[in-house]
């Protein structure tokens, strides 16, 4: 009995690992579908969305840490993100050029100064 007692308690230590590891694939795969399919996720919410990609946002946040419009504290913080896009405007559109990044995450505006 007592091998058996603690054969159950060993799968039961293998379960919950699994569903820790289980937890984890969904939270990857659901940023992996918000990086892939941004205008699905977001494009109600803001049009002419644009996922930006790891190369992109990192020259983007350089850019804006050398012209004195973000901290490298702040650009550290959105660095963290699963997942940044940015609005494009049209050519008609009165913000045109001046798009605004969103934290995907949240959809917390940052600051407008942000780019140039």
């Amino acid at each position: 009995m007592n091998q058996l007692i603690l054969q159950v308690a060993r799968l039961l230590g293998e379960q919950l690992r699994m569903v820790t590891d289980v937890k984890r694939l969904k939270g990857s795969n659901l940023e992996r579908r918000y990086r892939e399919r941004g205008h699905a996720y977001f494009g109600r919410l803001v049009r002419r969305v644009h996922v930006l990609s790891g190369d992109g946002l990192f020259a983007l946040l350089d850019e804006a840490v050398a012209g004195g419009r973000l901290s490298e504290e702040e650009s550290d913080e959105i660095l963290q993100a699963d997942v940044v896009v940015r609005r494009r405007f049209s050519r008609d559109h009165p913000a045109f050029a001046k798009s605004a990044p969103l934290h995907a995450a949240s959809l917390h505006r940052l600051d407008e100064g942000f780019l140039p």
